[in-house]
């Protein structure tokens, strides 16, 4: 069974509709401003800093959207364009997985390999939590010395999700 985790295109979509909206906010802002200042010239180029402050959302979903995770016979793997892995770990040797307010969400493996999701949102966080426990039924040939339903407990003091 295959599961991927992260940002696509839907997510991409809605933030360039969102930062088109705000860039139009910002345009008429700006035009409001030049006209009440008595300079109709910057109207001209106002424009160009509407569009880039468009935009900026839509670059910060984009970048999270090249990364993402797939959960795939019994693998962890870190894909880059959701085609190429860049790590793979055995999820039955998960130890731990900390979910951090300003680190990067790391999945920690026995053997010291670790998988960083880079700036994934606590929903899409807690979707992949739910779905690694959800394996542990099929995944009992690993070498973690706790069952995966204990892998994820409540975190402690915000270091995240421990067995």
């Amino acid at each position: 069974m295959r599961r991927e985790f992260g940002n696509g295109w839907k997510e991409l979509k809605t933030m360039l509709i969102f930062g088109r909206f705000l860039g139009m906010f910002v345009e008429a802002g700006l035009i409001w401003c030049s006209v009440r200042d008595g300079h109709p010239e910057r109207i001209e180029t106002n424009w160009i800093g509407a569009v880039a402050i468009g935009m900026i959302p839509a670059v910060f979903v984009g970048i999270t959207a090249v990364f993402s995770i797939r959960v795939e016979n019994g693998w962890i793997e870190s894909v880059l364009f959701r085609r190429w892995v860049l790590k793979r770990g055995r999820a039955a040797e998960l130890t731990r997985m900390e979910i951090g307010a300003s680190n990067p969400a790391t999945f920690h493996f026995a053997d010291g390999m670790a998988i960083r999701v880079i700036a994934a949102s606590p929903k899409i966080l807690g979707e992949m939590r739910q779905y690694i426990q959800g394996l542990q039924p099929r995944v009992k040939n690993g070498t973690a010395n706790t069952p995966m339903s204990q892998a994820f407990t409540k975190p402690v003091l915000g270091s995240g999700w421990r067995m």
